[in-house]
């Protein structure tokens, strides 16, 4: 289906090697040492120099290069708009380019942000309205971002589950799910860009911050759709004990960005939405791209037991 095929599109691999080479060649960073990390789509490394540490980017060959700008201007806006929203910013090679191109493919060095990820941290009442509150000034940045394409089609954009519904025949106890989807409603929520993708490994954090969270990883699924997706998205990854735990977040988000009453009513749904879809695409790209099933369904248990807990 047209939705999914970027996800499974095969790409010779940038070795650990190449990318040392790389960035001194073209970003006057010798003697790198490049280590990869798990990513689905692109190459991406940890890179430590004498220069510091930074992260660098090659992005899939099927990557339209106006995508990743999206990516990068919605960064840079955001950062304008609040200089305090830790995220990452992106160094110009030799040549100038933030976006400099390898063989077809866009390549780009940002800057490493310090800290623990939200995976590993303790997650405090205290600590959740604390991210929550930076996801909702980050939402609030956003607001009035436009780029030619943030109406991309997204298969990881909630919004778009029902067109997921093929993918049913590799996790049919999802269907409730989308049968109860109501789409119309969602369509009829404010839309806006937004990151998209808050996920436990895309936030730095360190207790000693008077905000909490240090960094804002991995813009790589920003996209325009309804607002209230975005912190669906994060809450999703955070429901150790039922809809309880996760009240903290809301609370945080609403104190930078309000939601509407129709917002907070359909934040349910769309949770359930992100539990199902991850479910979904995870089974289907296991069956699809078997070389990799293990990193896709490394959350498969998890996000099961996160669906029960919501009902």
């Amino acid at each position: 289906m047209a939705l999914t095929d970027e996800l499974v599109e095969p790409f010779e691999r940038v070795t650990e090697a190449a990318a040392s080479v790389l960035l001194a060649d073209r970003y006057g960073i010798p003697d790198a040492t490049a280590t990869r990390l798990d990513t689905e789509r692109d190459d991406t490394f940890h890179v430590a120099s004498a220069f510091g540490e930074f992260v660098l980017k090659v992005a899939n060959p099927a990557d339209d290069p106006l995508v990743i700008n999206l990516q990068t201007a919605a960064m840079g806006f955001a950062a304008e708009v609040d200089p305090g929203i830790p995220v990452q910013k992106v160094l110009p090679s030799l040549d100038g380019d933030i976006e400099a191109d390898l063989d077809g493919r866009v390549m780009r060095v940002l800057t490493w942000l310090p800290g623990e990820l939200l995976r590993s941290a303790a997650r405090t009442p205290d600590n959740l309205e604390a991210f929550g509150r930076v996801q909702g000034r980050l939402a609030a940045a956003l607001e009035d971002f436009r780029h030619p394409a943030a109406g991309r089609e997204l298969a990881w954009d909630v919004e778009r589950l029902p067109q997921l519904r093929p993918l049913l025949e590799f996790a049919p106890d999802v269907a409730p799910v989308l049968d109860r989807f109501d789409a119309g409603r969602i369509a009829a929520l404010p839309h806006q860009v937004v990151h998209n993708d808050l996920n436990l490994d895309n936030v730095v954090v360190s207790d000693g911050h008077p905000d909490f969270v240090t960094g804002i990883l991995d813009f790589g699924d920003v996209v325009h759709t309804a607002r209230a997706a975005d912190l669906a998205v994060s809450l999703s990854y955070l429901l150790d004990g039922g809809w309880a735990s996760v009240q903290p977040v809301i609370d945080g988000y609403q104190r930078a960005c309000r939601l509407t009453d129709d917002e907070l009513e359909l934040l349910p749904m769309l949770v359930e939405g992100r539990l199902a879809q991850r479910i979904l695409l995870a089974e289907w790209l296991a069956h699809t791209a078997p070389a990799n099933a293990e990193y896709v369904r490394r959350n498969l248990d998890l996000s099961r037991a996160q669906l029960a807990a919501l009902r």
